[in-house]
């Protein structure tokens, strides 16, 4: 973060406006990261996004979604879904997957409560990132695009779909030796043993997880939480305690 703030004061003495809005997007993914207020990331991300040409581009294209992620973590989903929708429609109008791709995935990394109607928009656009993750053949782009699905059809209510992209997802990690993948596999086994409350299976998937994350991350990888987030105890009659042993 302290490299994207020096470079973006750089950019703004030099008056150089595409080095700057850089500088705000790279800043902004990696306060994001963190899970900190997102308040620094705002004011960057409003002062490229007055800058740069009212014109389309992959720039200004990443500015508004990030805004609009941003938006999200302060907890104002309605100011924010516009700054994604255009987003969206101009990254269509460039004709540019690669940036089509980036700005559906991330509107989806916000958890945010929402409507039907506005669930059933996520599930379109999801669908969209899906195939545009298939058309790059790139499987890394492909398998963070499952992951999010997976989770989502948990989140809507979708057991069967959630279920078997998961499979899919776990097979396709396992394949290509993806550690982060198998990581993040793990823990949606965790979350599927949970809702079939099956706590012993649930624990030792916590286990592996703790395990995989140990080799891949960092000796002192915290234990995962074992317990389902609200919006996935639809699945269960009554909220679920955490399993032993998590933190």
């Amino acid at each position: 973060m302290i490299s994207f703030q020096s470079a973006s004061e750089s950019a703004r003495r030099q008056r150089n406006v595409l080095a700057f809005a850089k500088a705000a997007i790279g800043f902004d993914h990696a306060q994001f990261y963190t899970g900190e207020p997102p308040d620094p990331s705002m004011r960057l991300l409003t002062e490229a996004l007055s800058a740069v040409e009212k014109t389309d581009s992959r720039e200004r294209c990443q500015l508004l979604v990030r805004l609009g992620r941003a938006l999200h973590m302060r907890g104002d989903p309605e100011r924010a879904e516009p700054f994604n929708a255009d987003a969206i429609e101009m990254a269509r109008r460039l004709h540019d997957d690669r940036s089509l791709y980036e700005v559906l995935l991330v509107a989806h990394l916000t958890p945010t409560p929402a409507s039907f109607a506005q669930m059933q928009e996520r599930r379109k656009r999801l669908n969209e990132l899906l195939a545009l993750a298939q058309r790059t053949d790139d499987v890394d782009s492909y398998l963070r695009s499952l992951s999010v699905s997976v989770y989502f059809a948990a989140e809507a209510g979708d057991a069967q779909r959630s279920a078997r992209e998961l499979d899919e997802f776990a097979s396709l990690s396992e394949q290509r030796q993806m550690r982060h993948h198998l990581w993040v596999a793990q823990h949606g086994r965790a979350m599927q043993a949970l809702l079939a409350g099956d706590f012993d299976a649930a624990e030792k998937f916590a286990e592996t997880v703790y395990q995989t994350g140990s080799k891949t991350r960092t000796a002192t990888w915290p234990m995962p939480f074992t317990a389902p987030s609200p919006p996935l105890r639809i699945f269960v009659n009554e909220p679920l305690p955490f399993c032993p042993n998590s933190h």
